[in-house]
């Protein structure tokens, strides 16, 4: 992941959009990677990098008209990727540890074991 493009094409087309008070910039994330914290790799570090940096800019943005959002993907847990995960290292995958619990009560994406 290259952090540092998605900086310098954010400087170079917010100024315009906040000039006419209109825009959208995306970023795209995944969120898979912090569900395994005791992993410490770079994907993870760019990932939070780029988290922080479109925090950063849509604190710039705001009130200009332009926003300033990133997406976070995941996995969707079905038979293949639950396989999949299983046969990595996982054998007590993250949505196994809140089934029954709803998006509310961990927000999606963010089941932890009690």
């Amino acid at each position: 992941m290259e952090v540092s493009a998605a900086v310098r094409l954010t400087r170079a087309y917010l100024p315009g959009m906040t000039r006419r008070g209109r825009g959208r910039i995306q970023y795209i994330a995944s969120d898979w990677r912090g569900r395994h914290p005791g992993r410490d790799d770079p994907l993870r570090h760019a990932e939070t990098a780029l988290l922080a940096v479109s925090r950063g800019f849509a604190k710039e943005a705001a009130g200009t008209g332009v926003t300033v959002n990133s997406v976070i993907t995941g996995p969707t847990p079905t038979g293949g990727v639950e396989d999949f995960v299983y046969e990595l290292d996982d054998k007590d995958p993250p949505w196994t540890r809140c089934s029954g619990s709803s998006c509310e009560e961990t927000g999606p994406g963010r089941c932890r074991s009690g």
